[in-house]
């Protein structure tokens, strides 16, 4: 997902990313049941109202992570 995308993966349940790299202001937001492996987030409100995500060998980078 480029830096532009806005927001990825809204109201997802039971979802697995693997090996990727995830950017955009709003990934995995009000999801249920993630789980990230081997990935590289760079998003500034990631996870937010999110429940149950796992994250596995994975970078996160973000100001305002699971708020």
């Amino acid at each position: 997902m480029t830096q532009n995308c806005r927001a990825a993966l809204w109201y997802d349940r039971d979802v697995v990313i693997e090996r990727c790299t995830l950017r955009g202001i709003k990934a995995v937001r009000a999801c249920r049941g993630v789980r990230i492996d081997g990935t590289h987030i760079d998003s500034p409100e990631f996870g937010w109202k999110s429940r149950d995500v796992q994250l596995n060998n994975t970078d996160l980078l973000s100001e305002y992570a699971f708020l």
